[in-house]
């Protein structure tokens, strides 16, 4: 959604990868780790990582977008 938000210079869907990825990091937990935890708090389930990814390749874009669109 971030590379079509902003490919199609669309403020709407700007605004709302902005809003997604400002909450995202306004929420990130004590130690650095992004998103919810499982759901039980005593549970032996490991962190997933690979939903992360896709949250960093969209801070990726969007940093790329910027810095390249406004240097």
């Amino acid at each position: 959604m971030v590379s079509l938000a902003f490919q199609l210079e669309d403020q709407r869907l700007i605004g709302q990868v902005r809003d997604f990825l400002d909450w995202t990091l306004d929420h990130q937990g004590s130690d650095g780790w992004l998103g919810p935890e499982p759901f039980v708090p005593n549970a032996t389930i490991p962190r997933l990582v690979w939903p992360r990814y896709l949250i960093l390749m969209g801070l990726v874009v969007h940093e790329l977008f910027l810095l390249t669109n406004f240097e």
